[in-house]
């Protein structure tokens, strides 16, 4: 009978050593988890300062001069045209080959 006993005494040992083990694997399962929740969030959000920004160019194009669609100013008018993009928001490189 007393071998009985050590017998379920270290089955019930064995079984909280396997609990612990299980315990702590499953919290840092959660801890890795939550960084991923983060990481997500922050991906969200910085795709949602992208999305605001692209919408924002696409306002700002928008707002260019309809004169801009119609031929390109003469020689001497580069200088004005220029300005005017510049007027309108536009601040990519303003080159002109005329």
């Amino acid at each position: 009978m007393t071998a009985r006993v050590v017998d379920l005494e270290a089955w019930i040992e064995l079984l909280q050593e396997a609990n612990g083990k299980l315990r702590e694997t499953i919290s840092v399962q959660r801890q890795q988890i939550d960084e991923l929740i983060k990481t997500t969030n922050a991906q969200h959000k910085h795709i949602d300062v992208l999305a605001s920004t692209v919408e924002d160019h696409d306002a700002r194009l928008g707002e260019i001069p309809l004169s801009l669609n119609q031929a390109l100013p003469q020689r001497a008018d580069h200088k004005l045209l220029i300005q005017e993009l510049r007027d309108a928001g536009f601040k990519g490189s303003l080159t002109l080959d005329l």
